[in-house]
């Protein structure tokens, strides 16, 4: 886990600086945060599994939803042990957070952590999202021409100031919240 130092940052897209915001990215507006403590990376699905034979979380669920035959859900490839666990809901999330200990982060702490107090655009920075710095779809080449995931921590260009792996690209993560 990597400490975050608390403080105060401006959560959300600025309309007159990105024109491309999303309408559940604004307002921007001004939010404070104490100290936390989020993972470096996302979880592995070899994590995943140890919660599982630790009978706290479980498989049920796991790729059932639309993206379950996707080449993007690991669980059902052997050779994705340190891939992110992905197609999941919120609650097998939930649980396996706290099987290992923590929480889910609020989605003020994700994003805080994920652009820090500069409120870059991205965690990188402000240049242009590539695959340079991040899995991503685009150019035609799904997942930067694999069509998957990539193991977490792939490309470390793209790591936060803080030095968090894929803050953004190769999958989505849960938060504890609703957008606020």
């Amino acid at each position: 886990m990597v400490f975050i130092k608390g403080g105060s940052f401006k959560m959300g897209c600025n309309r007159k600086v990105d024109k491309n915001c999303q309408d559940d990215e604004k307002p921007r507006h001004r939010v404070k945060l104490d100290d936390f403590y989020i993972d470096r990376h996302e979880v592995r699905v070899g994590d995943y599994r140890k919660c599982l034979a630790a009978g706290r979380c479980s498989d049920s669920e796991v790729g059932s939803s639309d993206y379950g035959s996707s080449s993007y859900c690991n669980w059902n490839h052997p050779d994705r042990e340190d891939h992110p666990m992905n197609c999941l809901d919120w609650s097998e999330a939930k649980s396996y957070c706290e099987w290992a200990g923590g929480r889910l982060p609020t989605e003020a702490e994700w994003e805080y952590a994920a652009r820090g107090s500069a409120g870059t655009k991205y965690p990188w920075g402000n240049q242009a999202a590539s695959c340079e710095y991040a899995v991503m779809r685009g150019d035609g080449a799904d997942g930067c021409g694999k069509d998957r995931t990539w193991p977490v921590c792939s490309k470390p260009r793209g790591n936060s100031s803080s030095g968090l792996c894929d803050m953004a690209g190769n999958v989505w993560e849960w938060v504890s919240d609703w957008y606020k």
